[in-house]
């Protein structure tokens, strides 16, 4: 592995990157059907009144209560503009390239998240189905969140050590099963598009998973499956005191897999059809350090690490070995009840070896373990070097991408197996974890800011350092004339198996747009970082966790069981590179208010950028790539206190302040992070202005908005950058 030894002159390889910048991607998304989810105010119209339905599409002041009912609405109104132009029969002229995007709010979607006086139907239930040519957006990882509850709700074949296998029901947060052309919808009808050789890639980007037994599953009921997953937390500990089953208060066990490729033997076929998955850019977490404690040192907690027999990607094969002697037959594709067969000869696989028959794209992913973890938790299962390794001209660095403990790759651990097909190789690491700890804000950071709250759970942050091993080391597509953009449209990452991720048109179902954080936080800074964060500029960290944003109010839109109130307090991280010399926070807090009574309209959009920004605006007299704005920052700001209307008084900010370095110990390998931070700031009228606990008569209790930050960093050259974009949603 080759990186940069310091982060000194960190500014001077952005700037020497500047003279290679050209002109931004075209973004075409005319054919997009759009569809909008809250999980809080949306409401779920009923099928039985498509239309009604229907006219909630392309409307971000009429959003939909579950991902479920956007997804499946979504795709009846790409449909009715594949057959009629999107005005029913008559309409305008067919339009054969319509596809779909739902967009997502933060907030916990799925049983997880349900809350009192909540009843069936109000969350999504489990499996989330993907359909085809629909996508799905989260509006960022941190907190756009998945959670199950440990409640099974499918069969599935499990590839135990076992011959042929265990039968076990098993909870999945989302499938892919249905993304086929030649799947139904959720009528039952026949897709207007459908043909044997038709199917698109569908995106779910920017999530956070957390519990289930499989977090993401890539199947399907007919010829291979293509899917994208990308930019999303897999968070795949068991959790205890932090996140219990709200309907039942016990510990929510971490999933086997994160995300599981399976195939099944076609009895008519006779053959597997190989599924071709994009995985790219995403952080699979196996394992917290305990940095108030010697939790690096000592057993894995519980409430700290993965299962034992946790798996991070699996891909494995369905032998159908109930069908072996019984001859084949069957619909093609079909698979049959899940069950453990005695072998012989006939219609099923007459190989019952458990194996990678796949072809993923697996590129840019950081899997995090502990070495103090049991031996027995795994990386990979089931994937060789050729699904991890990007082709020579496949991307702008070819050969390993991923990060991950290069001994936790095999063919099985003590419960599951799946070996790589003869003649591969098992996958190495462009970062090896078992001596280069990614540095996560959250574990950094902890010890600095001090343990201000009692259970440190709560202020998880898998965010990375601006020091971090994982910075510069991935791979992106290529060509790529916009050293910090997106992607030439039709830009490749191609894997050596030959599985390809190509720049889209349209840049909402772009994987390389914006990293987990979503808007104005570009994916592509120099080289693409490993994982689902890309260090910009600036992180602002505090004391509050990626599954709730409040820093000093408990936030049950997050967790509930979130309820200690930490401090009105805030922390930007920056590199500690001696050229700057100075800062300007600017923000915004804006409250999407007077979100009227389901089926009614909200009064503001805010789905595809968070409310209260502006569409990016370029600042010619600022660097490349430090010149994008993303927020206002002058007088009409609607931010805290709220002035009789509940809505905002105008009034600007800023808070300044200069550079002061520190350090601070990995918890993991104990090497030494270098970081500046915010000092010296003066806070007009803070804390109180920063108090989102604070209740202003006659309005409603200040949650649900946003507080919406980017910094102006001041060198000592004269220069001023501004930074990513930072969006607080509590």
């Amino acid at each position: 592995m080759q990186r940069n030894d310091s982060q000194h002159g960190f500014l001077k390889l952005f700037l020497a990157a500047m003279s290679l910048a050209g002109a931004a991607a075209a973004q075409d998304c005319s054919n997009a059907v759009r569809a909008y989810v809250h999980p809080h105010t949306g409401w779920d119209p009923p099928l039985g009144n498509l239309q009604d339905a229907l006219r909630r599409l392309d409307n971000q002041r009429t959003p939909f209560k579950t991902i479920q009912r956007a997804i499946d609405v979504c795709q009846l109104g790409v449909a009715d503009q594949f057959l009629n132009g999107g005005d029913g029969p008559g309409g305008n002229p067919p339009n054969p390239d319509a596809f779909g995007i739902v967009f997502c709010l933060p907030g916990i979607y799925g049983p997880g998240g349900q809350s009192a006086g909540e009843v069936a139907g109000d969350w999504d239930e489990l499996p989330i189905r993907m359909r085809d040519r629909v996508s799905v957006q989260g509006q960022g990882a941190r907190r756009t969140l998945i959670r199950g509850i440990n409640d099974q709700n499918q069969e599935s074949l499990l590839p135990t050590l076992e011959p042929c296998g265990t039968v076990s029901n098993v909870e999945v947060l989302v499938t892919f099963e249905s993304e086929h052309s030649q799947a139904a919808d959720v009528f039952g009808a026949a897709l207007p598009w459908a043909a044997p050789g038709e199917n698109s890639e569908e995106m779910f980007d920017g999530f956070t998973l957390q519990s289930g037994d499989f977090q993401v599953l890539v199947d399907s009921e007919f010829a291979g499956a293509r899917a994208r997953i990308s930019n999303c937390i897999f968070d795949m500990r068991n959790h205890s005191d932090d996140m219990p089953n709200p309907l039942t208060g016990q510990a929510l066990d971490g999933p086997y897999f994160g995300i599981a490729i399976r195939h099944v033997y076609d009895l008519q076929a006779q053959t597997y059809f190989p599924h071709t998955p994009n995985i790219l850019n995403n952080t699979f977490i196996l394992g917290e350090a305990d940095v108030f404690s010697a939790g690096s040192g000592g057993p894995c907690p519980a409430l700290s690490c993965a299962r034992d027999e946790a798996v991070a990607i699996i891909d494995f094969n369905n032998p159908q070995c109930d069908a072996v002697g019984g001859g084949g037959g069957g619909d093609p594709g079909e698979e049959e009840e899940p069950g453990q067969g005695q072998g012989g000869t006939g219609g099923g696989d007459v190989n019952q070896e458990f194996r990678g028959v796949g072809d993923p794209n697996i590129q840019n992913n950081l899997i995090r373990t502990l070495p103090i973890q049991d031996m027995l938790v795994t990386e990979f299962l089931g994937i060789d070097s050729t699904d991890t390794e990007v082709d020579v001209g496949g991307g702008t660095r070819f050969g390993p991408t991923n990060a991950f403990d290069s001994t936790r790759v095999g063919i099985q651990n003590a419960m599951f197996t799946s070996t790589i097909l003869p003649g591969q190789s098992l996958p190495t690491p462009r970062v090896d974890t078992l001596t280069n700890d990614p540095g996560f804000v959250g574990e950094i950071t902890a010890l600095l800011i001090g343990n201000t709250i009692s259970n440190p759970s709560q202020r998880r942050d898998w965010r990375i350092m601006p020091d971090s091993t994982m910075v510069d080391e991935g791979s992106r597509p290529t060509p790529t004339t916009v050293v910090l953009g997106r992607p030439d449209v039709g830009a490749v990452l191609r894997a050596v198996n030959q599985t390809e991720y190509v720049e889209p048109d349209c840049g909402q179902i772009s994987s390389y747009d914006f990293d987990g954080e979503i808007y104005g936080n570009r994916r592509m800074i120099n080289e693409v970082d490993i994982g689902a964060d890309e260090f910009h500029l600036t992180v602002q960290a505090g004391n509050w966790a990626d599954d709730s944003n409040s820093h000093n109010f408990p936030a049950p839109l997050f967790n509930a069981d979130i309820t200690e109130t930490g401090l009105p307090l805030r922390w930007f991280v920056f590199p500690d590179d001696p050229d700057i010399v100075g800062f300007a926070v600017l923000g915004s807090t804006f409250r999407p208010i007077v979100f009227a009574a389901a089926p009614g309209p909200v009064t503001l959009p805010g789905w595809i950028r968070p409310f209260g920004t502006v569409a990016a605006t370029l600042e010619p007299n600022r660097p490349v790539g430090f010149n994008e704005r993303y927020i206002r920052y002058q007088n009409g700001l609607l931010r805290y206190p709220f002035d009789s209307t509940c809505v905002g008084i105008d009034q600007p900010l800023p808070w300044l302040g200069g550079r002061q370095s520190f350090s601070a110990a990995n918890p993991v390998t104990g090497q030494l992070h270098q970081m500046a931070w915010l000092t010296d700031i003066n806070f007009p009228s803070f804390p109180p202005q920063d108090n989102e606990g604070s209740v202003i008569p006659g309005c409603p209790p200040p949650l649900e908005s946003y507080f919406n930050m980017q910094v102006e960093v001041l060198l000592t050259s004269g220069d001023r950058l501004l930074t990513n974009m930072q969006a607080e949603y509590r």
